[in-house]
């Protein structure tokens, strides 16, 4: 046997080697320890990019690296030890040799450019170009596009997502001309819409049934909360915050009053309290650049409650209800058409709605309060009003673009409602078919504020309660 050395200091294996002997001290015991860390690390990242670039640049490489995969070794450890399901799951297929079937053919669109619109012949890519341009210019900032990047380059990128680019050339071919709209909006709503309903089955069948049953309660409750919204929010705290974003964000408030408020019953006192704490948050924005769609969207919900209001059963319709919603639609008409700009044209179509929906309203309070109204308002020109409206929706752009379509049906409701009324200042009022607004009162019900209609003798049958 061995002598026992007692305390005898034990030479490391370098020194061995070299015959010699050495103290190991504990530091010189942490830095093998580390090397052997490092060098372990080396083998299984394989090359992997430390995790942690803060290290100074100008300490010795090999010195930065160890300390790196030391560092990056003993945040991960406890990590590894102790594997998520998940993860142990995928190990397992991936070390089996599974591989799922490739449903990709059938349940997913293709981001190949053989599927684009300009590979399907649907636009040829100058005309496709010319119509991203119009997108990015007045609706890129919608969708964060950067304004300096040509079309061109932006069509590159785009190609590779056929639902995107048929959607973006569909918003903007309303802004070209007469024949372009026609001959390509058909083919291009056609295009969107299958794309999306390729997309929408994809996703159901691409999640498991937890995710999937949880989709469809949300979609069934339209399950929303506060703090949704106020994630809306955080974008205000850039230094870098626009004006145009903290519209937007005021208007999400103002829609989750909407939310709140517009429900099966009405708690008219509860809304409007809402909305005057709204704008005492908010009201600054109102003094502001570009404010009078702000202002639309203030008077908009406000007139949707008092409309809802107006329609129950619970009471009579009291006259300082009726008056103020004359006030609200008159106000929503004449703030889109006094202040329109060279913007006007490039809307959202939800303002379109909101100013068609106001006029749709004053031509139902005009119709059902016909007897009390001339005691405070002048018939003639409300109706003047409307009919000036239809009109100056007509003039905003191509019979494909939203506001001329919601012209004609401004127009139409109201040659069916008030057909004595008097002429319209539009030759094109006379040519309108009073029956187009059935159309859209069968998708839109809440615009036309009706839910059932007579249909054999073509009368409406407004809900709103007497005096």
């Amino acid at each position: 046997m061995l002598p026992d050395r007692g305390r005898a200091s034990k030479t490391c294996a370098a020194c061995r080697k070299q015959k010699t002997r050495c103290n190991e001290s504990p530091a010189g015991r942490a830095l093998s320890s580390l090397e052997r860390t490092v060098n372990a690390l080396v083998r299984r990242l394989d090359g992997m990019e430390p995790v942690n670039n803060s290290l100074r640049s100008d300490q010795p490489s090999s010195l930065v690296e160890s300390i790196r995969a030391a560092r990056y070794h003993a945040e991960t450890a406890s990590a590894e030890q102790v594997p998520a399901p998940l993860f142990v799951l995928r190990d397992v297929t991936r070390e089996t040799g599974f591989r799922p079937a490739d449903r990709t053919a059938t349940n997913t669109p293709s981001r190949g450019l053989s599927d684009d619109t300009i590979s399907k012949g649907i636009a040829s890519e100058q005309e496709t170009i010319t119509l991203l341009a119009l997108f990015q210019e007045h609706y890129g900032r919608w969708v964060s596009f950067n304004p300096l990047t040509q079309p061109a380059l932006l069509l590159e990128d785009l190609r590779a997502f056929p639902l995107l680019l048929s959607a973006c050339c569909l918003i903007a071919v309303r802004h070209t001309t007469q024949d372009l709209a026609a001959r390509l909006a058909p083919k291009l709503f056609k295009e969107a819409k299958t794309l999306l309903s390729i997309a929408m089955l994809h996703v159901p069948l691409s999640i498991g049934s937890w995710l999937l049953s949880g989709s469809a309660i949300q979609q069934t409750t339209a399950m929303l909360d506060p703090e949704d919204v106020d994630c809306c929010c955080v974008i205000l705290g850039s230094d870098h915050a626009t004006n145009f974003e903290s519209r937007m964000v005021a208007e999400v408030y103002l829609y989750w009053i909407i939310y709140e408020s517009c429900g099966v019953s009405v708690d008219l006192p509860k809304a409007q309290a809402a909305l005057h704490t709204w704008k005492e948050e908010w009201g600054f924005l109102l003094e502001q650049f570009r404010a009078q769609f702000l202002q639309m969207g203030f008077y908009f919900p406000q007139l949707l409650v008092y409309d809802q209001s107006l329609k129950s059963r619970s009471a009579a319709v009291r006259e300082s209800l009726l008056l103020e919603m004359v006030r609200l639609s008159t106000s929503i008409i004449n703030l889109a058409m006094d202040t329109g700009d060279d913007r006007t044209r490039h809307l959202s179509d939800h303002i379109y709605h909101m100013i068609s929906f106001a006029a749709v309203t004053l031509c139902r309070l005009l119709h059902t309060y016909e007897e009390q109204l001339p005691l405070s308002h002048d018939l003639h020109g409300l109706d003047r009003l409307i009919l000036s409206l239809a009109s100056w929706l007509h003039a905003i752009g191509l019979p494909a673009h939203i506001a001329f379509t919601m012209g004609n049906v401004v127009a139409g409701f109201h040659k069916k409602l008030r057909p004595n009324s008097g002429p319209s200042p539009s030759a094109s009022y006379a040519e309108v078919d009073p029956a187009i607004q059935d159309d859209f009162a069968w998708l839109f019900p809440e615009l036309f504020g009706t839910a059932s209609f007579d249909m054999m003798n073509g009368t409406m049958l407004p809900e709103y309660q007497p005096i």
